[in-house]
């Protein structure tokens, strides 16, 4: 492994937790990285809520410097910030472990500070470059406070800066080398079962709700922005048929906006039904197999409890009849024994009148004589 990819694996231990001695079965990256102070469904909820606030605060400080700015090239460097600015957090927010979106989103956020403060985009923005920059620290601060939640300890910051380092953003369209096929690897480990696809089902729903308001509110000024984009590009040329193509394209596009989020949302909704069905399914059989396993089980205690029974009563009968056995032994020997005693008396009785007899015979006999 060589010294970049060792660092990756390192930066992305540091941001999730440290150390990984086994992996449970159904769950998340989260668990498997040691992050479990902050559970998962909160952690999305909070980045739910920076995502629907991270565009308006962008745009905020956009309109903000444009207030104030006569440079027409600093106005389209305004408009390009928007219009590449807030798609890049839509690429990192959504992931299915939100552990990982907010990895991602804080290392996202680390490399635009990075570009703009020492990379190509440090002049883009003149003496309003402060502001772009503390726009982008208050992420940073936010992020960082998430992960330090989620983790219960503080984020290497000197790793984080070494990826940085590394693999810099060097245009300003905000093409990167994220995190995502490391961590990927990873939580690739983990396995899942019903308790699993529920709850990716909940988040998805929960992802798909909250994307969906951001482009309702995202769309219309991302058109806007792309034709502010497109004629100031069309008015520093002299080509009419390249001018007219351009507006022409740009008028293409606005007419494919509906169709195009027509068929995203048929997209996702049918996906939804696809999901619900093989969960549905998943649940039918779980309940089946515990059913099927209750029954089984009651059969097994049935049959304990009647062999117990026909033991203990067999033990109940040969208790009663040695009890029987010993009382008749009992009784028999003791009537013997009064016969017995009842004949010694008896034959003592006449014994004794037998004697007397002899003697009253014997004595009394004389006398009469």
């Amino acid at each position: 492994m060589n010294g970049r990819i060792r660092d990756a694996y390192l930066i992305v231990l540091s941001l999730l937790a440290a150390g990984c001695a086994s992996v449970p079965k159904q769950t998340t990256l989260m668990k498997e990285f040691g992050a479990t102070d902050m559970t998962a469904a909160e952690l999305r909820f909070r980045l739910h809520d920076f995502a629907i606030r991270y565009p308006g605060m962008i745009e905020q400080t956009a309109l903000e410097i444009d207030a104030d700015n006569t440079d027409p090239l600093i106005r389209q460097n305004i408009v390009r910030w928007q219009y590449y600015g807030i798609p890049a957090y839509l690429r990192t927010l959504f992931y299915p472990d939100p552990y990982l979106s907010l990895v991602d989103s804080y290392v996202l956020t680390a490399q635009i500070i990075d570009y703009y403060e020492r990379g190509p985009g440090k002049d883009d923005f003149g003496e309003y470059q402060d502001r772009v920059l503390a726009t982008y620290r208050d992420f940073e601060v936010e992020l960082r406070q998430l992960g330090e939640g989620a983790r219960g300890r503080p984020v290497d910051e000197a790793r984080v800066q070494e990826w940085v380092e590394d693999y810099p953003i060097k245009s300003y369209l905000l093409v990167r080398r994220s995190v995502l096929p490391l961590a990927a690897e990873m939580m690739g480990r983990s396995s899942g079962g019903l308790g699993g696809a529920v709850a990716s089902v909940e988040g998805g729903l929960q992802d798909m709700n909250t994307r969906m308001t951001m482009l309702t509110d995202f769309i219309p000024k991302q058109v806007q922005w792309q034709m502010e984009l497109v004629s100031a590009d069309l008015l520093g040329g002299v080509d009419t048929k390249a001018t007219l193509d351009s507006l022409l394209n740009v008028t293409g596009y606005v007419s494919l906006v509906d169709t195009l989020i027509a068929k995203h949302m048929m997209f996702a909704l049918t996906a939804i039904d696809e999901e619900r069905a093989a969960v549905l399914g998943a649940v039918t059989e779980e309940r089946r197999a515990v059913l099927e396993a209750v029954a089984s089980e009651r059969a097994l205690v049935l049959e304990a409890i009647a062999s117990e029974r026909a033991t203990v009563l067999a033990d109940v009968e040969r208790i009663v009849a040695g009890s029987l056995e010993d009382v008749k032994a009992t009784s028999g020997t003791a009537i013997d024994r009064l016969f017995r005693a009842g004949l010694l008396l008896v034959l003592a009785a006449f014994v004794a009148a037998v004697v007397h007899r002899f003697i009253s015979v014997r004595m009394i006999g004389p006398r009469r004589a």
